[in-house]
């Protein structure tokens, strides 16, 4: 499905809501990054997000109308957030996870399903105590519990220090008209530890000879990254890293 047909059909779904609710929606990159103009950007996801008083529901997309997540999200009366219930599906429609968090209770949930449908796993917590968790197989035995990893450069954030100290020059432009800034990268891991398409997530908060910097540098960056692991698997996973720029 081409993006001018699941436009289309957004605003037949945006049709037939607009009645009951205050309903808006918006496009997004593949690094989340909102964008206004969906002729000149390419879009991967959008959402349908309707207000009812105190309740949001956000419902995201991808750009073919692929339902990806539901969450609904509580406010008190001034507008603080004090808890949501999100549902994540796997393209097929099933379900992948029902994530439920209590921000008075300090109470939180999460459930993974795999794609058949059979429990992976469940968790609860209560502040920062864990009160049950358990995890399965796909034939429904219960398993230790899975790994998960967070991606991370060579040598940690030590030797990721060490190479900006060692590569990162101060723009002549931006120094000589004294400005400053902290641009943030976003990119891919992929499930090798490879970088790929970095992007300026800030974009145009900055003075863009810093933003130019700081693209030099991570597309120079020689080593791999320590792959991410989601539920015992390597994955492939979106990063963001901000790079400072002060003069002394």
């Amino acid at each position: 499905m081409s993006r001018k047909t699941a436009i289309t059909l957004f605003f037949l779904i945006l049709t037939s809501h607009v009645s009951k609710s205050q309903t808006y929606v918006r496009f997004l990159t593949k690094y989340e990054i909102p964008i206004e103009d969906t002729i000149k950007n390419e879009f991967k996801f959008f959402e349908l997000i309707q207000n009812f008083g105190s309740t949001r529901l956000t419902t995201r997309y991808l750009f073919d109308s692929t339902k990806l997540s539901e969450r609904t999200s509580l406010f008190d009366s001034l507008g603080n957030d004090i808890g949501f219930r999100q549902k994540e599906y796997f393209e097929s429609g099933k379900i992948k996870s029902i994530e439920i968090v209590d921000e008075q209770l300090g109470e939180k949930s999460l459930k993974k399903y795999y794609e058949s449908g059979n429990l992976k796993s469940e968790i609860k917590s209560k502040g920062e105590n864990l009160i049950y968790e358990k995890y399965l197989s796909q034939e429904g035995n219960e398993i230790p519990r899975l790994e998960n990893r967070f991606p991370s450069p060579k040598g940690d954030l030590k030797g990721w220090y060490r190479y900006l100290t060692s590569t990162l020059k101060y723009p002549t432009e931006a120094r000589s008209s004294k400005m400053e800034g902290t641009v943030i990268l976003v990119f891919t891991i992929d499930k090798n530890g490879n970088i790929l398409d970095p992007e300026v997530f800030n974009k145009g908060e900055c003075h863009y000879s810093l933003e130019e910097e700081a693209l030099r540098v991570i597309l120079n960056y020689p080593f791999q990254f320590t792959p991410a692991i989601e539920d015992g698997e390597l994955v492939e996973v979106i990063f963001k890293v901000p790079i400072r720029f002060q003069l002394s």
